[in-house]
Parts: C-alpha cells; sequence; structure tokens
C-alpha cells in the first residue's frame, strides 16, 4: 500500500478524488513533537492510530519551511536558500 495521510477522512487518502500532488510529512524523529502530531491526529480520528504521515492540508500555509540547508562547504548564499 502506498503513503496514505494519517487523518482518516482527508481527502488526499482517494487519489480519485484530489489527483494533485500533495506533500506528505513523515512523524518527527523527536519523541516530543512526535507524541503532539499522534496526539492530534488520534483526536481528529477520535480513536488511536498508527500515525506515520500527515500531508500539507493539515498545516498552516506559513508553517511548512520550504527551506534547503546546503553543506557548509557550498558557501552561505546556499545554505538558506529558499527552495521554489
Amino acid at each position: 500500500m502506498g503513503r496514505l495521510c494519517s487523518v482518516i477522512n482527508c481527502s488526499t487518502r482517494n487519489s480519485k478524488v484530489t489527483p494533485e500532488s500533495i506533500t506528505l510529512f513523515s512523524v518527527p524523529k523527536d519523541d516530543y513533537l512526535k507524541s503532539q502530531w499522534i496526539n492530534v491526529v488520534c483526536a481528529v480520528n477520535n480513536r488511536e492510530t498508527n500515525v506515520k504521515f500527515v500531508c500539507a492540508k493539515h498545516f498552516k500555509t506559513e508553517d511548512i519551511k520550504r527551506t534547503y540547508y546546503g553543506s557548509e562547504n557550498l558557501g552561505s548564499e546556499v545554505n538558506n536558500a529558499d527552495v521554489e
């Protein structure tokens, strides 16, 4: 099975309804953030849920950082360049 948003009633779970490409974010590795994600998704789903991915539709636009942090030896002009 492919990657799906863990929010049960999310329209991105049905590719026939939403054919456009939607970014899916993996649950953070940080234990605190991971528990926050799990708590929120379980509350929204109104049941225990194995949370693996959450799609971009469930985040505020300003909360999504589309930034590339390059290697130090590439120079500071590349390190914090926005990705378009």
